[in-house]
């Protein structure tokens, strides 16, 4: 009579070993499938970059031109008359024209480099600067419209993250911003602290986003643009970026009158709201509305 027992209890051992394995394994499963999943969104928020490089393509085609066209028509007046121009005084400022043209091709290609390069790296960055390398990433898009571009920054906080991403993250939203415009308005762009948290906004006075579609804006695929000026994708991105880092998006819109885009980003450990405050002191930032153009 002993037998059944026995047989039964190694009946439920076996089984037991069974579930764990078969448990064990879908856990592997599972883990793969994330770390998979994790490597496609990666991937999709570097195609997503490097969709927007080619979309600066044409801006920066044209920055470069103007340098280009300087040097060429200042070194081939030098060379035509090397003999007489190279001894002057003014060959000496065509020299320095050269030079200066150069340096500012060399800088848009650095920021064009910069933009477009793979980066995990978190760090403390100044949230301005990412605000600001932005809008000079832009600037061919900005000058294509009658647009001022106006600064609100009460303060210039530090901030922890992914300091390429942000930026990828701002060229989105400006980008957005210019495209809600359309032939002349105002772009304002801010920072502030609130709550521990460093809030930095993009401010149109565009045409503004129907309140039937706003829940889905931040939807993969889904976009407002005309079929081949847009992909879909930049508020996911611009969405999936924060949530990585710990910080939130979130649009402010009335049908007619413009669209508010903010973030909020966690401030670096060494930054708090008295420190901040002094560093935007120290820089002469306060609440009086600062104006200028790219």
């Amino acid at each position: 009579m002993l037998v059944v027992p026995f047989v039964l209890a190694r009946w439920g051992f076996e089984r037991i070993v069974a579930d764990a394995a078969e448990k064990a394994q879908m856990a592997e499963e599972l883990q793969s499938s994330i770390k998979e999943l994790k490597f496609v969104q990666a991937q999709l928020v570097q195609s997503a970059k490097l969709a927007s490089v080619g979309t600066l393509a044409a801006g920066v085609a044209h920055e470069i031109n103007n340098p280009i066209f300087a040097i060429s028509g200042r070194t081939e007046l030098l060379l035509r008359g090397k003999n007489r121009h190279l001894l002057t005084d003014s060959a000496v400022d065509d020299l320095e024209t050269i030079k200066e043209m150069t340096d500012r091709i060399t800088a848009i290609v650095r920021r064009i480099l910069e933009y477009s390069r793979t980066s995990d790296e978190t760090a403390d960055f100044p949230v301005n600067t990412a605000l600001e390398s932005a809008v000079s990433l832009l600037s061919a898009k900005l000058t294509s419209k009658s647009l001022e571009v106006e600064r609100e920054f009460t303060a210039s906080p530090s901030v922890r993250g992914i300091e390429n991403q942000i930026q990828q993250m701002f060229v989105n939203l400006i980008g957005n911003a210019v495209d809600a415009i359309p032939e002349w308005g105002k772009i304002t762009l801010g920072c502030k602290i609130e709550d521990d948290m460093a809030v930095a906004y993009v401010k149109d006075n565009g045409v503004g986003i129907p309140k039937d579609i706003r829940e889905k804006l931040f939807e993969p695929f889904f976009t407002t643009k005309e079929p081949g000026k847009g992909t879909g994708l930049g508020l996911f991105i611009c969405h999936k970026i924060l949530a990585d880092q710990g910080g939130e998006i979130g649009l402010d819109s009335k049908q007619g009158e413009g669209t508010t885009a903010w973030v909020k980003l966690p401030l670096s450990a060494t930054t708090s709201g008295d420190t901040a405050a002094s560093e935007a002191a120290h820089w002469g930032l306060n609440s009086d509305t600062a104006q200028s153009t790219p």
